[in-house]
């Protein structure tokens, strides 16, 4: 694998395209989109709604980078910085999601080499602490898989 990041280009239709496939995935888009009741429904995204929700926001453009393996588009990677929601409250810590979207890449590594890449990132921007956006039932799973 070639796992490399790149800063998305709201320009670029394949970029989009695959952001929006990735968002719009039923398979796992309840582990990052907050439902808070049974019924809440899905809200699905669309290319132009994506544009929009970047470029009225340049700080979450400006920090969501596709992830490619060579060329081609296999997840994302993002943070917030100092966001409310952190559990432990220090200045300049960043929030980060990361969603390997083609899931013929799950297991094999690709989130760790993207993560480790991302993290040069963080460094360079002066940010000192990581906090990882890991849902409970992520935990669960995971403990589950360990027994």
């Amino acid at each position: 694998m070639q796992i490399r990041l790149s800063p998305l280009d709201i320009n670029n239709q394949i970029e989009l395209e695959a952001y929006v496939k990735w968002e719009n995935d039923l398979d796992f888009n309840h582990l990052f989109t907050p439902i808070f009741s049974k019924e809440s429904k899905v809200e699905l995204v669309t290319v132009n709604i994506t544009i929009d929700l970047f470029k009225n926001n340049s700080d979450r453009l400006k920090n969501t980078f596709l992830v490619y393996d060579g060329d081609k588009p296999i997840g994302q990677i993002n943070m917030q910085i100092d966001p409310l929601h952190l559990f432990k409250k220090e200045e300049d810590t960043c929030w980060v999601g990361l969603l390997i979207g083609e899931k013929e890449y799950w297991g094999t590594g690709a989130a760790v080499k993207a993560m480790e890449l991302f993290e040069d990132i963080v460094k360079s921007r002066g940010l000192k602490r990581i906090e990882l956006g890991v849902l409970s039932l992520i935990l669960v799973l995971r403990n589950f898989t360990k027994n």
